[in-house]
């Protein structure tokens, strides 16, 4: 709670942080982007989906302001937001897009749903916004090949002086990713020597295609479907991880379970074998838009009190067994004044390094030896 006087201007955000219904980092995401009015909803969203879904969908969010801000002016809540993906569709329709290019490229949205829930409408959603900043750029450079220049006037030239074609490549990721793209480009201009980035981007591109193409796709494992399918990460609720993934059956093969990509589902190595296999993580449903998970045994820990169990459905928290104490709910917002704030944490002079928090999880005392992917 020594962070609290960061909120000391938002009291409702403060207090959920104070009792500990969300997290700092939540607090932070939450922070960005929830005006008064929202910053209930925007904490009770923070409650009921994991913290990686939360940061996608803030980030989407900032995305849509920075893009499109006549629709996000429409929308200020969190997601799910009703009539959104028809407004960006509208957007396309008045940037000159006829009704056969937006079937092409978006084709029929269904926007009903969670995105917390079905993980393909929040690529659609994503998407579908970047297809409308691409059209808003599109439209842009029109605009710029009708103007003349100052410099074609001042020749007694009217020709218009066109600007030379460009191509923006967009994509998301994560910031740990982001970094690792800007490492990798400096590399390749440090060791050729100075170059534009697009043409360090476009070395990188060649070296992945290159060493892409180098397997026979006919020899490419299966399971390279269902990790494409997936977006090559761990699904399992709040975990990102790209290392040791492995395809995990949904319904074991032993029980009769199909190779069927609707019976597959990415997992990292430590999700699948000491989650699935030692009985921590509970996955049923079919991959990748239904699935309902199961976190934790329901063990007791060393004071006799059972340790509690999350079910997921997809990203989304529907049930924490047994309840999280009364402290630990979220309640009503009260208000914090700054000398009540200052005095949960310390002045604001202060630096403050943040700690980080290992959570230590007891093995079962025998597990079954034969493990079953």
């Amino acid at each position: 709670m020594s962070e609290a006087w960061t909120f000391e201007d938002t009291p409702e955000l403060a207090r959920a942080f104070a009792c500990g219904s969300i997290g700092l980092g939540q607090a932070y995401l939450v922070n960005r982007v929830a005006l008064k009015s929202t910053m209930s909803d925007f904490i009770r969203r923070a409650q009921t989906v994991t913290h990686l879904q939360f940061e996608r969908e803030v980030r989407f969010l900032e995305c849509l302001r920075d893009y499109v801000p006549c629709v996000a002016q429409q929308f200020h809540g969190p997601l799910p937001l009703c009539g959104l993906a028809k407004a960006l569709l509208q957007t396309l329709s008045t940037l000159d897009w006829d009704a056969s290019r937006i079937e092409e490229y978006v084709g029929d949205f269904d926007e009903s749903g969670d995105p917390a829930i079905d993980p393909l409408l929040m690529r659609r959603l994503e998407a579908l916004l970047e297809i409308v900043g691409l059209a808003i750029e599109e439209h842009d450079l029109k605009v710029l090949e009708s103007v003349p220049t100052l410099a074609g006037q001042s020749n007694g030239d009217s020709t218009p002086r066109l600007p030379k074609p460009r191509t923006t490549i967009s994509f998301w990721a994560p910031e740990s990713l982001i970094t690792e793209w800007h490492a990798a480009l400096a590399g390749v201009q440090t060791l050729y020597g100075p170059m534009p980035t697009w043409a360090a981007a476009l070395y990188l591109q060649r070296q992945a295609v290159s060493e892409w193409e180098r397997v026979d796709p006919s020899r490419r494992p299966r399971e390279w479907k269902i990790f494409e399918r997936d977006e090559w990460r761990c699904q399992a609720p709040g975990c990102s991880s790209r290392s040791r993934l492995e395809a995990h059956h949904i319904v074991f093969r032993s029980h009769g379970g199909s190779d069927d990509p609707e019976n597959l589902i990415t997992l990292c190595h430590g999700h699948h074998r000491r989650g699935i296999h030692e009985g921590y993580l509970h996955v049923l449903g079919s991959a990748p838009g239904n699935l309902r998970w199961r976190l934790g045994d329901g063990s007791r820990g060393p004071d006799g009190t059972r340790r509690p169990t999350r079910r997921y459905h997809g990203s989304r928290v529907v049930e924490i067994s047994p309840p999280l104490s009364p402290a630990f709910a979220f309640s009503p917002p009260l208000s914090i004044s700054s000398d009540r704030a200052r005095k949960m944490g310390r002045h604001r002079g202060q630096a403050r390094k943040p700690r980080s928090v290992v959570h230590e999880q007891r093995t079962p005392a025998a597990h079954a030896e034969s493990i079953d992917d």
